[in-house]
């Protein structure tokens, strides 16, 4: 009984330190405009089913705010995370600047080219 004690207590710490290194935060990117964030999906939710509208909430950022990463989620603040969406561009409060945080999707230029998107890009008045 005492034999198995040792390696049931070494699994368990095993587990817990892999559970702590997927759930840590790290630092993803640097948000550089003061605006607003996306919580959730909910536009896409919007578009796709007309019956189910759900209320869009944003979250407030500014200048030099740290988005997070965290598993597979996207987190805001220094001491209380919010849970963001980084799928769709933070917006600046004068509606003219787009950050775009993350890789998906493609920027469609006024010549109707395709050109693959970048992490930390902004677009101000139409422009890259």
């Amino acid at each position: 009984m005492k034999k198995a004690i040792i390696p049931f207590s070494l699994l368990i710490m095993v587990a817990l330190g892999v559970f702590l290194f997927l759930n840590r935060f790290v630092n993803y990117a640097s948000v550089e405009v003061d605006g607003f964030a996306f919580k959730s999906n909910a536009i896409y939710n919007n578009l796709s089913d007309s019956k189910k509208q759900e209320d869009i909430s944003l979250e407030p950022v500014s200048i030099n705010d740290t988005i997070y990463k965290s598993s597979s989620n996207f987190y805001v603040g220094e001491e209380k995370k919010t849970k963001v969406n980084i799928d769709y561009p933070i917006v600046s409060k004068d509606s003219s600047t787009l950050f775009i945080a993350s890789n998906l999707g493609e920027y469609i230029t006024s010549d109707f080219d395709r050109e693959a998107a970048y992490p930390e890009s902004m677009i101000t008045d139409g422009k890259l």
